[in-house]
């Protein structure tokens, strides 16, 4: 058992040393053609460049590096690829604006509630937002009801 657990351990800090080993260099250009115009923002040409990413295989990443991954460098490329997914998703959720009428009903409609399932189940800022507003509304309607009658 402390044989398994010593190969285990090793064998965990050989990918953690390799996970360094799929960024891709700051001088690097995707392709003179398909590169983004200077117009567009900083942020938006980070997403771009996350999107082209995450579409490789690993070996065209390989023929861009100019040598083959091996299979260290090749784990390490699919969690990067993995954690870019998941920053994307987050990126698509940052950017909605306006209202949420979903979040403004639940939180209308579920008062405190609705808010706790918004934060369980959504991570879109502007919902958890008019999840909010929408608890607000339904409180001051609340206290207005009560002083009235």
């Amino acid at each position: 058992m402390k044989l398994f657990r010593l190969l285990f351990s090793i064998t965990v800090l050989s990918f953690m040393s390799y996970a360094g080993g799929s960024a891709v260099p700051s001088s690097f250009s995707i392709n003179p053609s398909t590169d983004v115009s200077p117009t567009v923002s900083k942020k938006q040409q980070e997403i771009a460049f996350m999107k082209w990413f995450v579409n490789l295989s690993p070996k065209e990443y390989g023929q861009y590096r100019g040598k083959k991954l091996n299979v260290f460098e090749k784990a390490s490329f699919k969690l990067t690829q993995y954690r870019m997914k998941q920053q994307l998703k987050a990126a698509g959720n940052a950017g909605s604006e306006g209202t949420n009428w979903g979040g403004l009903a639940l939180g209308f409609f579920l008062g405190l509630l609705g808010v706790l399932g918004a934060y369980i189940f959504s991570r879109d800022s502007n919902f958890h937002k008019w999840t909010w507003i929408g608890c607000g509304i339904w409180v001051v309607l609340s206290l207005l009801i009560f002083v009235v009658f």
